[in-house]
């Protein structure tokens, strides 16, 4: 019998370490490799508007695709203004001033990949509307009558205007370009303002003022003659005895009042004749004698009046009388 072979410890265990290795690398399972993360991509982003002019805002879109359908999220941001997001979409508020403004949005998918794009917003000037004229009709009224009050104006830029009116006392019915101003119940002068804006940041102010008169007629205070020739002309209690003819013609002043209220004088005389307008007048005596009236109708633009005379006796060139009153001539001889 052959005598049997020992090997050393340490090969056995070599081998045996050997064996386990292989099984290990031959046996064990494959893991396949993950796939690459591809970046989502931004395919537009709009504006709703791409100029805007003072208070107004525009509504960004942004539409994107992830080819691994992984859920994105939206970072929205601008060089002025304010953003507000909501998701895809967000809303830009200009920032009160004139330019060019950066609107921009990144996407990410929440595995480190991401995309970013921008759009440009221009802010534009806005002129202010111009307010051509602001009239009323008419502007001085009684208490609790109307006016009508108009304002013209104009935009640059053809915008639509807007009217706002206001009044320091009184009421206003009415909109737009033309309102009814009623007065208050006290005499007075009264400011009434519009302001014009075009919804987009511009306006404009403009004011008026508006009379109210007080109800009362005017009141002829006094009725002044004023003689060209004195010594042919002599006051009574009754009245005035003047030489005939234009020598002795007497300027007359009608001395009335109305508070805040323009006063017209109609003259009359039935004999003789006056010549002029307003508070004075000339009136030339008649060639003869005669008893002559003068009469004079003060009215206000209301259509209340009130109404003087004055009573001249007109006599040929004749003495007075030294010892009464009631003499027939004017003072001088002829």
């Amino acid at each position: 019998m052959a005598p049997s072979r020992k090997f050393p410890l340490s090969d056995v265990l070599g081998i045996v370490f050997a064996i386990a290795l292989f099984a290990a690398f031959f046996f064990a399972p494959v893991t396949k490799a993950e796939p690459e993360n591809v970046a989502p991509a931004i395919d537009t982003l709009s504006s709703s508007h791409d100029h805007l002019y003072g208070t107004q805002s525009c509504e960004l879109y942004c539409s994107a695709h992830d080819d691994d359908e992984d859920a994105l999220t939206f970072v929205w941001s601008s060089t002025d203004g304010k953003v507000t997001p909501s998701g895809a979409t967000a809303m830009w508020t200009e920032p009160h001033q004139h330019g060019s403004y950066a609107i921009m949005v990144e996407i990410h998918d929440g595995n480190g990949g991401y995309d970013t794009s921008c759009v440009i917003v221009t802010v534009a000037r806005n002129p202010a509307p111009a307010i051509n004229t602001l009239t009323c009709s008419p502007q001085l009224v009684l208490p609790g009558e109307s006016s009508t009050v108009s304002c013209d104006a104009s935009d640059p830029d053809d915008h639509a205007l807007a009217y706002e009116w206001s009044s320091s006392s009184g009421t206003i019915a009415g909109n737009g370009h033309t309102v009814t101003w009623t007065a208050p119940s006290a005499p007075g002068t009264y400011l009434v303002a519009v302001r014009v804006f075009d919804g987009l940041g511009g306006a404009s102010t403009r004011t008026v003022l508006l009379g109210v008169a007080p109800a009362d007629p005017p009141v002829i205070d006094e009725l002044i003659i004023r003689p060209f020739l004195p010594e042919y002309t002599k006051e009574y209690p009754w009245g005035y005895r003047v030489l005939r003819g234009c020598l002795c013609e007497c300027e007359i002043e009608c001395v009335a009042s109305a508070v805040d209220k323009e006063l017209t004088y109609d003259w009359s005389c039935n004999e003789g004749s006056i010549e002029g307008s307003g508070p004075k007048v000339l009136f030339i005596p008649p060639k003869g004698q005669a008893e002559v009236h003068v009469t004079v109708t003060v009215s206000d633009m209301f259509g209340h009046s009130a109404t003087g005379e004055l009573f001249f006796k007109v006599f040929n060139r004749e003495p007075f009388s030294k010892d009464t009153d009631e003499g027939g001539g004017c003072g001088c001889r002829g």
